[in-house]
């Protein structure tokens, strides 16, 4: 069930009374085993399936267990799924389809023993048989959260990388040629401190900009942590990093380039003084700077995570929103280039369900996918939603 909250010329502590409807045709599906699995992302197919992506058996903190493909048919039904295992601590962050049906994933490696782990690309067979791999990073753990194609057939990527096996990141990016090597990159933050990279977006112009947290002020308890932003010319070179300054904002998820070279953002802020997270959207212009900004205040704890553009240029995001009774709903929301109509939707069952992917399909068609925890207390399940928005403005 999906329930929405149509915010016109929008105030951020004021909200409209919930509706519910019912979707013709949605799909909701869930996947995996009897342990903590979870969704990392999911890939539309050209043939209209998906790919789900993530991990299954998780064995520690941290989303991480055995990486795990699902292809789901246009109709719900599993094709196939297969377990991806590298060092043994895996999770698989992205999937892209090749022109010809193959796909590209991107499986992360944590530490384990004498393994500091790396990021490995591997290309499979439509049918998800594995055909060629290739490790990338080193010489400590390093960590691809989002990989993207490029115009001319490479890939840019962006998440973390660590100098040695202690826990400390800098955000790594970088392009990648059609061939996996590596053509150029930077690892950029303060090399003591946890930074990351969680997702980047090219520019019209050919430059792309990588947004996520910067550390650097972890021993400040007030501020942990900032909303950070990079941007990369179109010839591999930093063309500036930004501390991006918007009220409480706490961290940047997603980024969308848009035609004028401005970028459309994602994430959520933090409340110290009473320990709740709000959700986040906006707009920063080419050098970094906030154009608007806006936060979904709820009660409790919120945030926004995935980022990608409709169709009809606006934007989709989503994350989660706590509900009264301790669980929480996958919250989605659509706003529009200048922040003046933003619709926001609660998918609303019993559990947990946790947002962290969303694909924007033909026309009010919208697929997400995250974890469901469906009121169990220590499993959860891929689990992936496809619905229609058709009716949500009325």
């Amino acid at each position: 069930m999906l329930r929405h909250i149509v915010l016109k010329t929008f105030a951020a502590a004021v909200l409209c009374a919930c509706a519910t409807f019912e979707e013709p045709g949605s799909l909701d599906v869930s996947a995996g085993g009897a342990g903590k699995d979870g969704l990392r992302t999911i890939a539309a197919l050209a043939d209209g399936g998906f790919i789900l992506a993530g991990w299954r058996d998780q064995t520690k903190p941290g989303h991480v267990g055995v990486g795990y493909l699902v292809n789901i048919a246009p109709d719900g039904s599993v094709r196939w799924d297969k377990d991806i295992v590298t060092n043994g601590e895996n999770r698989v962050s992205n999937v892209i389809e090749l022109e010809d049906g193959r796909l590209v994933i991107v499986v992360e490696e944590y530490p384990i023993a004498d393994d500091p782990g790396q990021a490995v690309i591997m290309e499979l067979s439509a049918r998800g048989d594995i055909q060629r791999k290739k490790a990338i990073g080193g010489p400590g753990p390093d960590l691809i959260e989002v990989m993207r194609r490029a115009p001319d057939g490479g890939f840019m990527f962006a998440g973390e990388s660590a100098p040695s096996n202690d826990g400390d990141y800098q955000g790594w990016i970088g392009k990648l040629s059609a061939d996996y090597e590596i053509e150029w990159e930077h690892r950029i933050g303060e090399p003591t401190s946890p930074d990351v990279f969680q997702d980047l977006a090219m520019t019209p112009d050919g430059a792309v900009i990588g947004v996520g947290m910067l550390n650097e002020h972890s021993t400040d308890s007030e501020n942990p942590a900032r909303p950070w932003a990079a941007k990369i010319t179109a010839a591999g070179e930093v063309a500036w990093t930004q501390i991006v300054t918007s009220g409480d904002l706490f961290a940047l998820r997603g980024v969308v380039a848009m035609a004028n070279g401005d970028v459309a953002v994602t994430g959520y802020s933090r409340k110290w003084d009473i320990g709740e997270y709000d959700s986040w959207i906006g707009v920063l212009s080419s050098d970094g700077e906030v154009v608007w900004g806006k936060e979904l205040t709820y009660a409790g704890f919120d945030q926004l995570i995935a980022l990608e553009p409709t169709e009809d240029g606006r934007f989709m995001t989503v994350g989660a929103r706590k509900v009264d009774d301790g669980d929480f709903d996958v919250l989605l929301v659509r706003f529009s280039t200048d922040g003046d109509e933003v619709t926001a939707y609660q998918h609303r069952k019993p559990g947990r369900q946790f947002g962290r992917a969303v694909r924007p399909l033909r026309g009010d068609s919208v697929a997400v996918g995250g974890f469901d925890n469906q009121g169990e207390p220590m499993g959860q399940q891929l689990w992936f939603l496809k619905t229609s928005m058709t009716g949500a403005d009325q």
